[in-house]
């Protein structure tokens, strides 16, 4: 049997029904029961010196929410009320995990035994849909290490938005569910199929306008619906009558969405308004591949059942990619049977016969004369965007072994970290790791390109030139569920009570706000996204600090910040002091966009510049004369220019070198930090140095 004594306390704090304090006195301990409280001391296994101490019963905390020490640090929420305390933190909690739980727990418990509590009651209410089941299990899983007494109660939110509490998210519940819920509040919803994570597979894995978006009466509203390898695979349908034999096409924009890597390269994949038509519907790049001389970026993306040339033939109606592994291949529509004769692109065998010493020949068609033909393979095939896209569910190893994949990108990859298979990701055709993207042509009857996958055409060799890099996770793009809502929009989304009084907007509003709404989403999703990633302090000064603008960017676009100059040597007799130019100002940054380069353009928003007070206002305050001027590298508020982190320097022109000298010793070869410069404006007219607002730590 195990003791301890605890030996000659400074007090004990029996808390007996007479509240009696002893002092200088023993507590035996026998198996975790108290056996002995006096003035004996008795033998045991363990003695503990109270001399200097207070013993007490532990105590106990009948209220907390342990997850929040995971948040409660973050000093913008500092001095806010319940409410809008709730909201900010709310966009955090969302994305509790298991682990998130776990350690929140061990921490606020462990600061409990610190001060001497011993046993605690938790109240969690914040369940995300998706990913909570074993939340209470890891609370009592931290509370067993750590030996506390733990009761576990739940809690919840009821209320909506609109009358101080939290929208309820859409993300994660059945698509049954929530279509039969708005549709009862009498808005028109439509279903669209898009690859999803794991845990949004057959479920709403997002939706248009987002989730938590004010709607309109009468307003359509497009839920996603998560689906895996299989489901993608339905979305494609064959055209050519033939039972397997032709071009396969999409009837839903299955593939959509934003795909970034680890390096935090990015490209986006979107609907080819153009050229869709009916139940057909194409995809295209609208942003961040490379875009080289033959990418054909942004022109119609296809997909076939065999992914054969020169026809895409199969006659097993079920193959994605090399066999039925699940995954599919997405290329550029020209891609298909095209070649090049010079910087013309031409297509069909018919063709080949036109190109002549590499420029495109007028003949005859119906001669066979065989002088008109260029047997000697003017014509060339050259390397264009190629996607492979693995859904959830899809035979990763299957394609591996098949030698799909350039057998030295294999064993690189191999190499690294494993691709994370519960994720939907694609492998974009890395054209710089090739030596030459370019192989000539001739005209035959087995012609192909060997730039676009192949399994065989009527039985002759594949010559394809395989894919490079090959899957991992640091080489694969994954597809980002960004299922956020935009908190600053929201009026009540509560999708099992949605309050039409708070969502309608009067007459021609109402139309007015749709169309907007409609027409800035995806804008709005770009700002979004750019925001996030520039916010922080920005400088703009002189060299020698004489004058400078400071300016705070905050993640939902907004920025405020001060001009001042300064000049000693211009007094009165009111401002012996000297001068000072001012301006204190606030706006906003909107319609981001991405540039070929890599840089990003932005709009300011004229109406939401505001000064205080008015131009040429002047006063004095302190002995020195103050004159209210425009915002010296904000005015004109027009459009301006990002360079973000890991930028190439090299690009950069010496109008906005010139900046960096206040900031930097000199200019790192990649940008460690963004750098913001207004394109319409010059340094007090000169063009050799453009207003160029630098993230320093010597704002901080």
């Amino acid at each position: 049997m195990a003791t301890t004594l605890i030996r000659n306390a400074q007090a004990i704090v029996t808390v007996d029904r007479e509240d009696r304090v002893l002092r200088g006195e023993n507590i035996l301990v026998q198996d975790n029961v108290i056996r002995y409280i006096g003035p004996e001391e008795r033998p045991a296994d363990c003695v503990i010196d109270a001399s200097h101490c207070f013993v007490y019963p532990g105590l106990v905390n009948t209220h907390h929410h342990l997850y929040q020490t995971f948040t409660r640090n973050l000093p913008k929420v500092q001095k806010m009320e319940l409410f809008p305390w709730l909201r900010t933190l709310y966009e955090i909690w969302r994305g509790l995990d298991e682990d998130c739980i776990y350690y929140s727990s061990l921490v606020g418990l462990g600061e409990l035994l610190k001060y001497g509590c011993t046993t605690c009651m938790d109240h969690h209410y914040v369940f995300p849909r998706v990913g909570s089941e074993h939340f209470i299990d890891q609370q009592f899983r931290a509370a067993d290490l750590l030996g506390v007494r733990f009761h576990a109660t739940r809690g919840s939110m009821s209320r909506g938005k609109s009358d101080g509490g939290l929208p309820s998210d859409i993300v994660g519940q059945e698509i049954s569910d929530v279509k039969s819920s708005l549709e009862s509040k009498g808005y028109d919803v439509k279903v669209e199929k898009r690859l999803s994570s794991k845990q949004y597979i057959g479920k709403v894995s997002g939706s248009e306008p987002g989730p938590g978006s004010q709607l309109n009466e009468g307003q359509t509203i497009t839920l996603y619906q998560g689906v895996d390898a299989k489901g993608a695979k339905q979305t494609f349908i064959d055209h050519s009558g033939t039972g397997g034999d032709g071009l396969l096409m999409g009837t839903s924009d299955v593939a959509s969405g934003q795909w970034c890597n680890k390096a935090g390269d990015c490209i986006t994949l979107g609907q080819d308004d153009s050229y869709s038509s009916g139940d057909i519907v194409f995809l295209k790049v609208k942003d961040g591949a490379a875009n080289t001389k033959y990418s054909m970026t942004g022109e119609s993306l296809i997909s076939c059942d065999a992914v054969q040339q020169p026809y895409c033939s199969s006659k097993k109606a079920d193959y994605l990619l090399t066999g039925n592994s699940g995954a599919f291949e997405l290329f550029p529509h020209k891609a298909f049977e095209t070649y090049w004769c010079g910087d013309s692109a031409l297509g069909g065998e018919g063709d080949m016969r036109s190109c002549v010493a590499g420029k495109v020949h007028d003949i005859d068609s119906d001669s066979s004369d065989a002088s008109d033909y260029e047997p000697d393979g003017s014509g060339k095939f050259h390397m264009m965007d190629l996607f492979a896209v693995f859904p959830v569910g899809s035979d990763v190893e299957s394609v591996e072994k098949t030698g799909y994949f350039d057998a030295s990108a294999l064993a690189a990859a191999q190499k690294q970290k494993p691709v994370d298979t519960d994720r939907p990701f694609l492998m974009y055709r890395d054209v710089n790791q090739y030596k030459n993207g370019e192989k000539e042509s001739t005209y035959t009857r087995d012609w192909f390109d060997p730039f676009m996958p192949y399994n065989g055409y009527n039985g002759s060799k594949d010559g394809t030139v395989k894919m490079k890099p090959a899957p991992s996770d640091e080489t694969a793009y994954y597809l980002v569920e960004d299922v956020q809502p935009d908190w600053d929009s929201l009026e009540d989304a509560n999708i099992k009570g949605v309050s039409a009084k708070s969502q309608k907007s009067n007459g021609k509003n109402a139309s007015k706000n749709a169309d907007t709404k409609k027409s800035d989403s995806q804008s709005d999703a770009a700002t979004r996204s750019l925001m996030k990633s520039i916010a922080g302090k920005y400088g703009f000064a002189s060299g020698s600090g004489g004058w400078g603008t400071t300016m705070t960017v905050a993640s939902d676009g907004t920025f405020s910040g001060t001009y001042h100059d300064s000049d000693m040597g211009i007094t009165g007799d009111d401002y012996p002091n000297g001068s000072v130019t001012i301006s204190n100002f606030k706006g906003r940054f909107k319609d981001a966009k991405k540039n070929a380069d890599g840089s990003y353009t932005m709009q300011c928003d004229k109406s939401a510049l505001k000064i205080d007070g008015n131009i040429g206002d002047t006063y004095i305050k302190n002995g020195s004369k103050y004159t209210v001027a425009d915002p010296y590298g904000i005015a004109p508020c027009g459009a301006f220019t990002v360079y973000p982190a890991g930028y190439d320097s090299s690009q950069l022109s010496e109008a906005i070198v010139g900046w960096s000298h206040a900031w930097y010793d000199s200019m790192p070869a990649k940008l460690e930090t963004p750098i913001i410069v207004n394109a319409e404006d010059t340094n007090l007219g000169s063009e050799s140095q453009q207003d160029a607002f630098f993230q320093s730590k010597y704002l901080e």
